[in-house]
């Protein structure tokens, strides 16, 4: 596609990869992800962009990237025709390649100073700590492990899903500015009242 049909084409996605009209694939997405938009930015080489428009909707593009079942590829509309896209493989692609550009951070938002404590950093907990942040809460992640990353740790075999694509991710998160008590276990090490102050 020559560059000035693809900006043309892009001019359809606003900011976040959002497109008029809901595409099969993200309806099949349980994150709700734009995989039209990031792999139409994939075709131009522009894995960093790519990256960010999967962070829109979810915070582990790497992790997702090697074990989601992809139910988005059993919607996609190329299967009509010969085989559906390979999302998944792309979405991994972006993760591996798009980390590797200079990025800016996560947009942020100012609440003024308003905070929240989350208790765990498995990936409901992390999850929930990004979005708030990218929201503009100041957030203080709670975990009695010493590592981040409960079930997506616990759960899964690192010859299927590799420690340092989860390193990766995690720290991707806390760089948007969460401040994270490991080895802090709330009930114990910190009184539940106490979170107020944090």
């Amino acid at each position: 596609m020559a560059k000035e049909n693809f900006f043309s084409e892009m001019e359809k996605y606003d900011l976040f990869g959002e497109r008029a009209g809901e595409p099969p694939c993200r309806a099949g997405c349980p994150a709700g992800v734009n995989a039209a938009a990031y792999v139409a930015l994939i075709a131009q080489g522009e894995f960093n962009r790519a990256l960010d428009v999967i962070r829109q909707r979810m915070p582990f593009p790497g992790v997702c990237g090697r074990v989601c079942h992809h139910p988005c590829e059993d919607e996609c509309s190329r299967g009509e025709y010969d085989e559906p896209v390979s999302i998944a493989a792309l979405k991994r692609a972006a993760a591996d390649f798009g980390r590797e550009a200079e990025r800016d951070g996560p947009i942020l938002k100012d609440r003024g100073g308003h905070r929240v404590a989350v208790v765990g950093s498995g990936p409901a907990g992390l999850t929930a700590a990004y979005d708030l942040r990218r929201k503009g809460y100041g957030v203080t992640l709670f975990e009695k492990d010493e590592k981040a990353g409960g079930m997506i740790r616990a759960a899964i075999p690192f010859y299927r899903l590799p420690e340092e694509v989860v390193d990766r991710d995690i720290e991707d998160i806390l760089d948007s500015g969460i401040d994270i008590r490991l080895g802090t276990e709330v009930g114990k090490d910190v009184a539940i009242r106490e979170l107020e102050m944090y």
